[in-house]
């Protein structure tokens, strides 16, 4: 076929515009199919970026021993509040083994208290976890206190250290240390702030900036004595130690538990893994979805164009009987067509890209819009507009012209 001529193109708008309602609905499915398609795509892609960069903000050296009955989805349950069932919990004894390894610098452990109840005087406050663990955990994630100490630095066990999220549900733009509020009626110090951390939306990890961290005696004690420990964070003594430590905790937890190993041992491209293979799949989901709505998008096209044969059917009739060939009539109402998809390609595009800007901004989401993505959503919509515009564009070029001049 040769190549379309401006003659076509020209041709092509002024028929778009001649049916301007009709038109504008059929590019904006075509809009919303290729607008979907990338910003999903860009949003799955920030978020895996998002995730990777807090695992190296922590620190890729850091090892995280699991039960395994929650590996690695179910740990969200324990993440989100709810109580960890004793057959799904790290002991004390399981600390004192980590910690006991040569190649071991820090572990810190990591206890959630079920439904604890948080009051600023007579206020109730919701919305935030209380994890017991020990002054280890700030080296251990490689965090710093933005004001104050640790607790259990001067042997005091009532007190806590507050994320900022957790600072401001309690206290506001007001300074929160040195205050108190109670935990299931106990009177608590606050003892640190910590700096912000550093938190990928979808990951599967506790955000601890709406974390209260208290020892985990007083954990325990406030949970009537017992407290499930949902993991433990280890730091080797170096990075080239990683494989070392997991053989070494495997060996002894294992050995330990009668030859059981009834946990995983979880390095931090182990938990990249998993997250990603959620966003993946959150991701595909949607874009399926998405991909839908082309689909819809190019059935419009078809319709309208049918549509615009049947009104025009006596045009065709005129044209032909000048001289007009079959070629030239498909050429025509093809390029229609092309012009519709690629008009909603366009505008497609831009309008991913304003949302991109405006999640950017007014949310915790970091889109990337790799322009790959870009490309290959625009090159679909051009596609569509081929495909589901050629049938109407054929049965144009086979009317009969005697037949076509009747309806002039």
């Amino acid at each position: 076929m040769k190549s379309f001529s401006r003659g076509d193109i020209g041709v092509a708008l002024r028929s778009i515009r001649s049916s301007r309602s009709r038109s504008f609905l059929t590019i904006f499915g075509i809009v919303i199919g290729v607008a979907a398609a990338i910003t999903i795509v860009s949003v799955g892609d920030g978020i895996k970026n998002q995730i990777a960069d807090n695992i190296n903000n922590v620190g890729r050296d850091l090892i995280i021993v699991r039960p395994d009955s929650l590996q690695p989805t179910n740990a969200i349950s324990a993440i989100v509040g709810e109580s960890v069932p004793a057959n799904a919990s790290l002991s004390s004894n399981d600390l004192k083994i980590i910690e006991s390894l040569s190649n071991v610098q820090y572990a810190a452990p990591l206890g959630i208290l079920p439904s604890p109840t948080l009051k600023v005087g007579d206020q109730t406050i919701s919305g935030l976890q209380v994890v017991g663990t020990t002054n280890n955990v700030i080296p251990v994630l490689n965090q710093s206190l933005q004001f104050g100490d640790s607790f259990n630095q001067i042997g005091i066990n009532n007190d806590a250290m507050l994320g900022q999220g957790a600072s401001i549900k309690l206290f506001g733009a007001d300074e929160s240390l040195g205050r108190t509020f109670t935990i299931n009626g106990q009177s608590l110090f606050i003892r640190g702030d910590l700096s912000s951390f550093y938190s990928a939306p979808l990951s599967i990890d506790l955000d601890f900036n709406n974390v209260v961290f208290i020892p985990y005696s007083e954990a325990t004690a406030l949970n009537g004595g017992k407290l499930s420990t949902y993991e433990i964070l280890v730091k080797p003594s170096s990075p080239g130690a990683i494989s070392s430590v997991v053989s070494e905790i495997e060996s002894s937890l294992s050995q330990a538990r009668g030859g059981v190993q009834n946990f995983s041992v979880l390095e931090q491209k182990n938990s990249l893994t998993a997250s990603d293979t959620i966003v993946s799949l959150l991701t595909n989901l949607i874009a399926v979805a998405a991909g839908i709505s082309l689909f819809v998008g190019g059935i419009g096209i078809m319709n309208m164009m049918l549509v615009t044969v049947s009104e025009r059917t006596g045009e065709i009739g005129i044209r032909k009987a000048i001289g007009a060939t079959n070629r030239q009539i498909l050429r025509q109402f093809l390029m229609e067509a092309i012009m519709l998809s690629l008009t909603g390609g366009v505008f497609g595009v831009i309008a991913a890209l304003l949302v991109d800007v405006g999640l950017r901004i007014f949310t915790s989401l970091q889109p990337t819009t790799p322009w790959p993505t870009i490309s290959l959503a625009f090159g679909l919509s051009l596609a569509i507009g081929i495909i589901f515009g050629m049938i109407p564009a054929a049965k144009a070029a086979r009317k009969d012209p005697i037949d076509a001049l009747r309806h002039s």
